[in-house]
C-alpha cells in the first residue's frame, strides 16, 4: 500500500514528500494557513494547533427540541476543548424534557430566550485553539497527569491535564481531555454529585494513562 495525503507542521517534510502524495488541502505557496481536517478536528499545521469543527449552516430553523439536539450534536468534539458549551445546550435540552416538549413542539416559553443566547456561541468555538503537542521540545525530568472534577446541581465533569517538569526548571501544562455529563434529574444532593466526578475523573485518567504510557501506580496521577 501506497502512503498518500502527508502532511506536517515541518515545511522540510512537507517538501521532501512528492507533491502528488501530499494532503490536497497543503498549497505551500498560498498566503492562506495551512489547515487540514484530521479525525474530524482542523489542525492549523503552522501553528501546530487543533480547533474544533462548525458546521457554517446559515439557515434559520424552528425553535424546537430536534433542531436543539441537531446543533448539539453539530460540534465534533471527542477530546472535549469545548465541553462548556456542548454541556449547556445539553443542560437547555434536558430542561425541554423536564417541560414536556415534545420533538417537534414549537418552544414558546421564557426557556427560549436562553436557547437564543447558547445558539450564538457556536461561531465563537473556532477561536478555542489548543496545541497538538503535549510537550514542549526540551528535555523532560518528570512528567505527571493532572486531573480536575467538580459538580453542581445542573452538571458534573472532569478535566485532565499533562504536566511536563524539564531539566531547565519550567514547567507546561496542556489539556488532555475532558468529559461531562447532566445531572440526573432525580434531586441527588452536591456530595453525592461530587463522588459521581470524582468516579468520571478517575476512569478519563486511566484511560489518558492508558494511551500515553503512564503507569498510575508510580505516584504520577493527581486527582
Amino acid at each position: 500500500m501506497k502512503a498518500r495525503k502527508w502532511t506536517s507542521n515541518a515545511a522540510k517534510v512537507i517538501e521532501a514528500a512528492p507533491e502528488e502524495n501530499r494532503a490536497t488541502e497543503l498549497r505551500l505557496n498560498d498566503k492562506e494557513e495551512p489547515i487540514v481536517k484530521a479525525l474530524g478536528i482542523t489542525w492549523n499545521t503552522s501553528e501546530d494547533r487543533v480547533a474544533i469543527c462548525t458546521g457554517t449552516e446559515n439557515k434559520v430553523l424552528p425553535m424546537t427540541k430536534r433542531n436543539v439536539l441537531k446543533k448539539i450534536a453539530g460540534v465534533f468534539d471527542p477530546l472535549g476543548f469545548t465541553v462548556s458549551f456542548v454541556m449547556k445546550g445539553k443542560m437547555l435540552l434536558q430542561e425541554l424534557w423536564f417541560r414536556g416538549y415534545d420533538w417537534d413542539d414549537i418552544i414558546k416559553d421564557d426557556i427560549v430566550y436562553k436557547i437564543g443566547a447558547w445558539l450564538q456561541h457556536p461561531g465563537f468555538l473556532s477561536v478555542v485553539k489548543v496545541p497538538r503537542c503535549l510537550r514542549d521540545a526540551k528535555p523532560v525530568v518528570s512528567k505527571e497527569i493532572v486531573t480536575f472534577v467538580d459538580a453542581s446541581m445542573q452538571a458534573y465533569g472532569a478535566a485532565s491535564y499533562l504536566c511536563y517538569h524539564y531539566e531547565d526548571d519550567t514547567i507546561s501544562s496542556r489539556l488532555i481531555a475532558s468529559k461531562s455529563k447532566v445531572a440526573p434529574l432525580k434531586p441527588i444532593t452536591v456530595p453525592r454529585l461530587e463522588l459521581m466526578s470524582a468516579v468520571l475523573g478517575l476512569r478519563l485518567t486511566q484511560r489518558v494513562a492508558t494511551i500515553i504510557e503512564i503507569s498510575l501506580g508510580d505516584g504520577e496521577l493527581l486527582l
